[in-house]
């Protein structure tokens, strides 16, 4: 592998990781706040690490012609966080 193509392939890495780390705490004050469970194909990303968010991400590959990405789905998270929702029982 090319010295560029590594380098490629770890700024993506590191942009996925990122993007997943700043996901977790999210994840928890939605449900902790709103009861809000988020899950990827039915894999719940409560208390997930970042390699299993990322993980979760991939496998929509294995339904879809194409997987999901982390860049693509930060903004909907957050913006749920955001969003006047009322937690019912």
């Amino acid at each position: 592998m090319t010295s560029h193509l590594e380098e490629e392939y770890q700024t993506s890495w590191q942009e996925r990781q990122t993007f997943a780390e700043n996901m977790q705490p999210i994840i928890g004050q939605l449900f902790r706040n709103k009861g809000i469970e988020i899950s990827v194909y039915g894999r719940p990303l409560l208390n997930a690490s970042p390699i299993d968010i990322i993980k979760a991400h991939k496998s929509v590959a294995l339904h879809e012609e194409r997987k999901l990405r982390l860049r693509e789905s930060y903004p909907f998270v957050e913006a749920l966080s955001k969003m006047e929702l009322t937690r019912t029982y």
